[in-house]
């Protein structure tokens, strides 16, 4: 009996070294999955910074066109090279920025032919007035009929514009 007493002492000692192992193994393993989460945690923030990044930088040139346009400048096209909905968007900006640049060319070119129009009867006007004034046109009915087709000239022209206006 005691000799089987001492054997399970002797077997108790063998025991320790091993548990010692296992807890060294468990100890090891715990410090790697501790050092693997955080290297995967750094990881995928990174990886996440870059790829926020690729979206946002172009949104970012698209807000920054956007104030450009807003400020006025017209020559804006965007080109960022990214596909899907971003892809869209530039496509819709530069179609917008196109538009607004002809928009505004037909307005200018609108506003001199409106000059141009509107300077001829008040150029006759003008001289006829002062003709008037200095004593070399007579005042008879004749120069004032002239002065009468021409006020009713600009009166047709500012109700063809302001006809316009409302289509």
């Amino acid at each position: 009996n005691s000799f089987i007493h001492n054997m399970g002492g002797m077997g108790g000692m063998m025991g320790q070294p091993l548990e010692l192992a296992r807890q060294d193994y468990l100890h090891g393993i715990s410090s790697f999955l501790w050092i693997a989460g955080g290297a995967g945690v750094i990881l995928s923030l990174m990886l996440g910074w870059v790829f926020s990044r690729q979206i946002v930088r172009p949104l970012d040139n698209v807000a920054a066109a956007a104030r450009r346009v807003a400020d006025g400048d017209l020559e804006q096209k965007i080109v960022t090279g990214s596909y899907g909905e971003i892809k869209d968007l530039e496509a819709s900006f530069n179609h917008m920025a196109s538009t607004l640049r002809q928009d505004r060319e037909l307005r200018q070119n609108m506003i001199a032919d409106i000059a141009h129009e509107l300077r001829t009867p008040i150029s006759v006007l003008q001289g006829n007035i002062e003709g008037l004034i200095d004593g070399v046109l007579p005042d008879t009915q004749e120069t004032l009929e002239v002065l009468h087709n021409e006020t009713l000239e600009l009166a047709r022209l500012v109700e063809d514009l302001r006809s316009r206006k409302k289509s």
